[in-house]
């Protein structure tokens, strides 16, 4: 299964073995990893934008908030840096 943009081929994924064809299909599995892979970077400055956002009310998060935030960014700071 191949995704391209507009510009580019921005995801692959393996297709799936299937034993009685003796031949690659692609499942619905297969289909929704490769959207996912595609879509990962628009997510990525997705999730950056309202963690933006969240951080100018910071004053007003629970400490829970607060630190489900913070894990969050760290999770799109070691993204980021791949």
């Amino acid at each position: 299964m191949v995704i391209v943009s507009k510009d580019r081929t921005i995801a692959w994924t393996a297709a799936t073995w299937d034993e009685a064809s003796q031949g690659d299909v692609i499942t619905p599995e297969d289909e929704a990893n490769a959207k996912l892979v595609a879509a990962a970077p628009e997510l990525l400055e997705s999730l950056q934008l309202v963690m933006d956002i969240v951080a100018t009310r910071v004053s007003s998060l629970s400490q829970m908030d607060y630190s489900k935030m913070r894990k969050a960014r760290a999770v799109v700071v070691q993204l980021q840096r791949r």
